[in-house]
């Protein structure tokens, strides 16, 4: 999503611009195989370039 406030197109705080900019971006993963979309997200991955997931767990002790 971060490509589409590069390319001008400011969703922050716009959900009519956010909203077309997602429906874009599925369009996007869904038009490419699959093998090939995860290519490119390592690639993207290993340049720096998206977005972090942080997950905290605990273990259930019984």
């Amino acid at each position: 999503m971060e490509l589409f406030l590069l390319m001008g197109d400011d969703y922050v705080g716009n959900p009519e611009v956010g909203s077309k900019c997602y429906q874009k971006r599925v369009r996007f993963e869904m038009s490419i195989p699959g093998e090939l979309r995860r290519r490119i997200y390592i690639a993207l991955a290993e340049i720096g370039v998206g977005r972090d997931c942080l997950v905290f767990a605990e273990v259930k002790r019984e």
